[in-house]
This record gives C-alpha cells, sequence and structure tokens, in this order.
C-alpha cells in the first residue's frame, strides 16, 4: 500500500523539472549568474593564490595542510550557495507567492535545507566508512582463503554493486525530505519515507531520465571549460602520467590570460549549474507537492 493518497508518474516528474525552466526562465538566468559569477571569483582567487603562494622550504612546509582545508572550505562554501539556489527552485513551485527576489531568500528556510543536507552528507560518509570496513574484512577473508586471483575482484564487484544499490534506494526514499521541510517549514525525514513507500521505481525512473539529461548537459559544458584537460588526457590515456600531465596543462590555462574561452567557460558553467538548480528542485519540489497532502497537520518531525 502506498504512503499517501494522490499519485505521482514519470510524465509528471519530467514536467515538473522542466516547468520551472519554462514558467521562470528570468530567475533561472539570475541563477546561472550567481553561480557562474561565483565560480569566476574562485577562479581569480586560484590565481591570486598560487602567484603568492611561496616555495617549499627543504625541511618541509608547515602549511602543507592549508591546501587541503582552503579546497573543504570552498566546497563548502559552493554546498551552501548550491543549496540555497535549489531551495529558491523548489520554492518557485511550492511558495510561489512568496517575496523574494528570483524566489532568493536567506532565513530559516535555507538554514533548515542546509542542516538537512549536511546530516545527510554526515551520514553518507560514516555509512561508507562502516562499509569500507567491512569491505576491507571480506577482501582479507577472500585473500586468505582464494588467494589475490578472481574471487578477490568478484569480491570487491559484488562489494561495489551493494553500495551502490543501497545508495541509490536510500536516496529515493529520503529524496523529498528537502523538499516537504520547506513545505512544512521544519526537518521532516519521516514524511519522506512514507510517501515515497510502493513507489521507488517510479521515482528513480523519473530521477534517473532527468539526471542522464544533466550528466549529458554536464559533459558538453565540461568539453569546453576543461577542453585541455581532456585533450591531453585523449593523447596519452588514462594513465598516471597522462593525467598529472593534464592537469598541469589545465593549470596553466587558469593561470594564463582571460580569454574568450575562458569566459565562455564561466558563463557555461553558470547556465549548466542553473539548468541543474531548476531541473531538480522543480522535479522534487513537484513530486512533494503531488504526494502530500498540504492541508494536513504537519508530519512527524525531527526539529
Amino acid at each position: 500500500m502506498n504512503g499517501g493518497s494522490n499519485s505521482v508518474n514519470v510524465r509528471q516528474i519530467i514536467g515538473g523539472a522542466f516547468g520551472v525552466v519554462r514558467a521562470r526562465p528570468a530567475a533561472v538566468l539570475v541563477w546561472a549568474l550567481i553561480y557562474g559569477g561565483a565560480t569566476a571569483a574562485f577562479t581569480f582567487a586560484v590565481r591570486a593564490g598560487l602567484r603568492i603562494q611561496p616555495q617549499q622550504q627543504p625541511g618541509g612546509d608547515p602549511n602543507a595542510l592549508a591546501p587541503a582545508g582552503a579546497s573543504l572550505l570552498v566546497s563548502l562554501v559552493f554546498l551552501v550557495m548550491f543549496i540555497i539556489l535549489l531551495t529558491a527552485a523548489m520554492r518557485s513551485v511550492l511558495r510561489p507567492s512568496e517575496p523574494g527576489f528570483a524566489f532568493l531568500r536567506l532565513g530559516m528556510d535555507e538554514l533548515r535545507q542546509i542542516g538537512l543536507c549536511l546530516f545527510f552528507l554526515i551520514l553518507f560518509y560514516v555509512g561508507l566508512f562502516i562499509v569500507a570496513i567491512g569491505l576491507g574484512l571480506i577482501i582479507a577473508l577472500v585473500i586468505a582463503t582464494a588467494g589475490t586471483g578472481t574471487a578477490m575482484v568478484v569480491a570487491i564487484g559484488v562489494g561495489i554493486a551493494i553500495l551502490l544499490v543501497v545508495t541509490t534506494w536510500l536516496a529515493v526514499r529520503l529524496s523529498l525530505a528537502l523538499p516537504l521541510t520547506l513545505l512544512r517549514g521544519s526537518i521532516t525525514i519521516s514524511e519522506s519515507w512514507r510517501l515515497t513507500r510502493g513507489r521507488f521505481w517510479i521515482l528513480f525512473g523519473g530521477f534517473l531520465l532527468i539526471y542522464l539529461l544533466l550528466l549529458i548537459l554536464s559533459l558538453g559544458a565540461a568539453a569546453v571549460t576543461m577542453g585541455d584537460y581532456w585533450s591531453e588526457v585523449a593523447r596519452g590515456g588514462f594513465t598516471m602520467q597522462s593525467l598529472r600531465a593534464a592537469s598541469q596543462v589545465q593549470l596553466a590555462h587558469q593561470l594564463g590570460p582571460i580569454d574568450a574561452m575562458m569566459i565562455l567557460g564561466w558563463v557555461l558553467s553558470g547556465l549548466a549549474a542553473a539548468i541543474t538548480i531548476a531541473l531538480q528542485g522543480g522535479a522534487l519540489a513537484t513530486v512533494a507537492r503531488q504526494l502530500a497532502d498540504v492541508r494536513a497537520e504537519m508530519a512527524q518531525t525531527f526539529a
């Protein structure tokens, strides 16, 4: 038995995803400008940082962990920006009458979304760590009993396949937590689990089609923004030496003069990100609106 009285199909999911692009083109353009501008600012920051970075001393660099910390900080900044823009996309479907330029706001809704995403991210890495330990023990057992041949390869393949299946299943079952949190005004996880019960394959099919389209879009943007990188890889193949050389070529391009291709890369990155945000937010919000009874009392929440 399904978790709610309403229904949804793949056509509605796809229609909801593209509905934001059709109905809110000006907002999508604003999101593209914000993301593209952030990408350009990050590029300038990297250029400045690399140019002033001192040469490593023979005794070792006491600030060797600084690049890793800076990379983590940048990743968090982009994650927060993505979540804020995704919330705007979902708001355009769930609360279109609320004030806000391009449906953007900075308030409790955004804080709840950020907190929920960070919670899921922490759970994912904790789960990945536990699975890695379990898989390592299984591989060690296989090596001890059957050697390092085909059995070990099969064990690794089966472990990765199980991890992929479980991660996908959980992602679909928890996918409505973000739009439902926005809809209810408080963090809710259990309602997503309830509403997606019995609807996994429909939701998986709709989301898969959207993500395949976004993958094609991302590859197209990467072909322009990282053309030097992929050209070098194509010449040398997927070897460590080739990948290292490709990284050096890409870095040299990033440190070179600002040209038309670099600016085009920023524009394409912003457009690809904005379309990704619009399609994801539109699909999630449409499914949540379709399945949830917005007149009912709030579901059990974890505030």
